[in-house]
Formats: C-alpha cells, structure tokens, sequence
C-alpha cells in the first residue's frame, strides 16, 4: 500500500469516527439553582429567581444616573476597589434584599395559591441563593451545596402537571330542510274529456285482446 492510499484509509476512517460521535445523544445537563436562576434574568416567577436582578422604582430613585443597571450591576460598580463606595454598595444590596421579601411576602398572600408547600421551598432556594451570590459579588467562593439541597426540594414538591382535557365536539346539527308542499296541477274540462275518452279506448283494446286469446283458446280445445 503506497503512503497516499494509507493517507486517504486514515482519513476515511476518521471521517467515519467523527460522524458516528456526531450521531449519538448529547449528555443531558443536569440543571442547577444557580444555573437556572441566571437564565432567568426576567425574574420569572414559575423559576428560580436570582433577586440580585431587581431594577425597579426603588433602584431609579436611588441611582438615578445609571438607572439602566441592576442592584447587582450597582453593587459591583460601587463596591468595586476602584470606588469602594460601602454606602451606594449596601443601598443596591437593600433594593435586592426588599424587593425579593416584597415578591415572597405577595405570593405567600395569594389566595390562589393551592400548595404553600412548594413555594416556601422555592423561597428557601432563593434567600440561599442570594446570599450564595453575595458572597461571590465579595469575591469569595462560597458553598453552594445549601442551595442545591434546597433546589433539589424545590423540585420534588412540584405538583404534577395536571392532563389536560380536550373540550368535547359540538355536535354537527344537519341543517332542517324546509319542505315545499306539492304543486297541483289543476287541468280544464276539455283536457279531461280527452283523458277519460283515451283511458276507455284504452281499457276497451286490452278487454277485447283478452277476449280474443280466450275464444282462441277454447276453439283449439
């Protein structure tokens, strides 16, 4: 075998390998709290919510000059060495900290609610998680593994998802169709001579030709 069809053996084989790896499923990744919570920068309540994302009316009034930030933007801007502002840094960790008792504080309340249960797991995960992120705001690496225990619950008290019942078909009425009475056709005296003189010529001609077969009949007898 020459050193170019050795070459070209090698790269169809290579060929072949990669696209079988391509073909097989990806691992699936387990979701975190914390994984989860920074997709949820919207502060979706049917997810975990990380409360560091607030920006709200509180968070305008008191950093009016950068109000298209966040509490968490506002704390790494003024907790930052360069400023090192401890102030305006604990006033962003405030806006967070009120805003997410306010939210839990309103669904806790909410008459709609079926399993308080669940969400005050929820709530667990999140007030973990903030201080979780807190702590990494201070660039320390804090422990994560209250938060996940406390997500991991979350998760086992959800409710199963309820089936959904489809609506059942409207019965299809056929339409009534409305009925024309029949039409009489009213004919003059002439027009029924006529038909009373042709019905007895008629009945005339089949009464003779029966007649006639029978004395037939009889004269072959």
């Amino acid at each position: 075998m020459t050193e170019e069809e050795m070459l070209m053996q090698e790269a169809i084989g290579s060929s072949s390998f990669f696209s079988q790896k391509a073909q097989e499923p990806l691992p699936e990744v387990k979701m975190t709290a914390v994984m989860e919570a920074e997709e949820n920068k919207g502060l979706d309540p049917s997810k975990v919510r990380n409360f560091w994302f607030t920006r709200n009316g509180e968070t305008i009034t008191h950093f009016g000059r950068h109000s298209d930030l966040n509490a968490q933007d506002y704390y790494k801007k003024f907790g930052s060495l360069g400023l090192n502002d401890s102030y305006h840094a604990g006033q962003a960790e405030s806006c967070a900290f009120r805003n997410m008792l306010d939210v839990h504080k309103k669904e806790l309340a909410d008459p709609s609610v079926e399993d308080i249960g669940h969400i005050q797991k929820k709530h667990d995960c999140e007030m973990k998680l903030f201080d979780v992120e807190l702590a990494k705001l201070k660039g320390q690496e804090p422990d994560e593994s209250e938060v996940e225990q406390a997500y991991s619950e979350y998760e086992s008290s959800k409710p199963a998802p309820k089936r959904e019942r489809k609506p059942l078909a409207t019965p299809q009425f056929r339409p009534q169709v409305e009925r024309q009475a029949p039409q009489v056709k009213h004919r003059d005296a002439n027009e029924l001579e006529t038909m009373l003189k042709v019905s007895s010529k008629v009945s005339k001609f089949k009464n003779g030709n029966a007649i006639t077969a029978m004395r037939r009949k009889a004269g072959e007898q």
